[in-house]
């Protein structure tokens, strides 16, 4: 078992107010279309989780909105990504994930696919993009790719 520092540290470099931009990608849940997001990342109890909070809107009037928390699974020495979302669709399975470099990965299975979700920290801002394998296989294909950056801590 690991005492989990590295992934805390990683999770604290997300901490803050970000606000951005990008591209929702036609899939099953959108038509697609420019838009602009914005996530709210903070200390859960006792520090040892993220909690986040994410608006989009979309340029054709659509909104989402979601709720997640980011915890370290010392055991498995990995971050669990627990989502709920407007989509209604409930978080059977966390996602799991680690830090790569910069980016932190999380992937999910269920029966409707695969899901990825990446934060990458590179350079000036934060990158939050989603991609989407559905279960009949091929390619993955993305969903969201949005640029932001921190407007505070």
């Amino acid at each position: 078992m690991t005492d989990g520092t590295q992934h805390h540290d990683g999770l604290a470099r997300l901490l803050g107010t970000w606000e951005g931009e990008g591209e929702i990608h036609p899939s099953p849940w959108s038509a697609g279309g420019p838009a602009r997001g914005r996530w709210s990342l903070r200390l859960g109890p006792g520090g040892h989780c993220l909690v986040g909070d994410y608006a989009e809107e979309r340029a054709d009037g659509e909104a989402f909105a979601g709720h997640g928390i980011l915890a370290v699974d010392r055991e498995r020495d990995e971050l669990l990504w627990f989502w709920f979302d407007s989509l209604g669709l409930p978080p059977v399975e966390p996602a799991r994930g680690a830090w790569h470099g910069d980016a932190l990965v999380l992937v999910k299975r269920t029966p409707r696919g695969v899901g990825r979700t990446t934060f990458d920290l590179a350079g000036d801002g934060l990158v939050h993009a989603v991609t989407f394998e559905p279960p009949e296989g091929g390619p993955a294909r993305p969903v969201a790719t949005l640029a932001h950056r921190r407007i505070d801590t």
